[in-house]
């Protein structure tokens, strides 16, 4: 058996352990996500965003371990013993598919149940303000037109700005595509 041999195999196995880790750190956190925050909120979301990397992470390990079995150096291993490192790849493939599935479905659900129940906080009644203090319906009426207004304006200048950058990301990337054309040229001129 070549030094290599041994030495590919090991590594492919210890990186396929590793990727298993990363699966079940990620389903032990959808788990505690579910039983402790089951209505949602910060901690829930804080959770889901920790799952989620993890599931990234897994998926690039999973990338790794697929492009490994086809490299030269398991050109060694037996046809079967690739099949069944492969399986064990798809398999895995699977269980993060399904994970990342069960986190969409959660949070279509974490969101219907926002819009449709009223939360805690918003169910308070309203207070009082210095603001609002004394005033009559008309003049609330009239204050509360008076922020909108001023809310608008701010939302015109914002579109301003925004249509400033956009025509500047514009301009640079043609820019770019300029530069990029001059230099396939140079890169033209010199090879010929």
């Amino acid at each position: 058996m070549p030094s290599g041999l041994r030495q590919d195999t090991d590594d492919w196995v210890a990186s396929f352990e590793k990727a298993k880790q990363l699966a079940d750190d990620a389903a032990e956190i959808i788990q505690e996500r579910n039983l402790k925050f089951p209505a949602g909120g910060p901690e829930a979301s804080r959770l889901t965003a920790t799952a989620r990397k993890k599931l990234m992470s897994l998926g690039s390990s999973l990338d790794a371990l697929k492009d490994q079995l086809e490299s030269q150096a398991f050109a060694h291993v037996s046809e079967s013993e690739k099949n069944r490192r492969r399986d064990l790849t798809a398999a895995l493939g699977l269980r993060k598919e399904s994970m990342q599935q069960s986190l969409k479905r959660d949070q279509r659900s974490a969101n219907r149940a926002n819009l449709l129940e009223p939360s805690s906080s918003s169910a308070s009644p309203a207070r009082e303000t210095h603001a609002t203090a004394g005033l009559e319906n008309r003049e609330l009426l009239q204050m509360q037109q008076h922020v909108m207004d001023d809310q608008d304006a701010e939302l015109a200048e914002l579109e301003k700005t925004v249509n400033s950058t956009k025509h500047i990301a514009l301009t640079i990337n043609e820019e770019l595509s300029l530069h990029q054309r001059l230099l396939d040229d140079l890169d033209d001129d010199v090879e010929g």
